[in-house]
């Protein structure tokens, strides 16, 4: 409910985004494993197929809140950004990452804009 309240600040279709697929393009995962790696292999997810960090980051958001939603004129794009955690396999400390999305409800899609 929390999150339909936010969207509605600056949507006027405003879904459930449990009801979403997440789109990470390949290009992304390349830029992410080119430019993000430090970030990725801390939190364990450098491995991860596309398919399986979707997957991961699908279930983190429906368990989060979304914060520091905005609206991008130039681009027309609504986004929102949460935080994961993970834990790092090799000291076992919280590992803790930002994850920035875009709103597409036309679609019921969220597409992954970066992550750090």
């Amino acid at each position: 409910t929390d999150t339909q309240f936010s969207l509605n600040a600056i949507s006027r279709n405003v879904l459930d985004i449990k009801d979403f697929n997440l789109h990470i393009a390949d290009k992304k995962l390349q830029y992410l494993l080119d430019e993000k790696t430090g970030n990725l292999k801390r939190a364990g997810l450098i491995e991860m197929s596309v398919h399986e960090l979707e997957g991961f980051v699908k279930k983190e958001i429906n368990n989060n809140y979304i914060y520091n939603l905005t609206y991008l004129k130039d681009h027309k794009t609504i986004k929102f950004n949460i935080i994961i955690e993970t834990q790092a396999k090799d000291t076992g400390t919280k590992v803790k990452l930002n994850v920035a999305l875009e709103y597409k409800p036309e679609d019921k899609t969220l597409r992954l804009i970066t992550m750090y």
